[in-house]
């Protein structure tokens, strides 16, 4: 679990297990790093939800946001894994509905 400060410091630790991954990584706040282009990306909003991949640091990953927001959109918790054997579901839980990402599903 990477919850620690500063903000920056999350992603270097995020870095230190490229070489050897656990088999599942929860990272609070992370729609902070896709705001900010640290990793991840923020692809936008629906009616009422916000849309986000995290496909450039996990093979499979789940992200949990608030139903009632703290902030403007979280903060978000991501749950991913860069197993080849382990699998989240894609699914990005907003305000009140579940979008499935079925497109590049691991």
């Amino acid at each position: 679990f990477i919850d620690n400060s500063p903000m920056e410091a999350r992603v270097r630790i995020l870095d230190s297990f490229k070489a050897t991954p656990p088999e599942y990584i929860v990272v609070h706040d992370a729609d902070y790093y896709a705001q900010k282009k640290m990793f991840g990306k923020f692809l936008g909003e629906s009616l009422d939800d916000y849309i986000y991949d995290f496909s450039d640091v996990f093979k499979s990953w789940k992200l949990y946001l608030p139903e009632r927001l703290v902030l403007e959109n979280g903060p978000g918790t991501v749950v991913g894994t860069n197993h080849d054997e382990w699998k989240v579901d894609r699914v990005v839980m907003g305000m009140h509905d579940h979008h499935a990402g079925e497109a590049n599903v691991v």
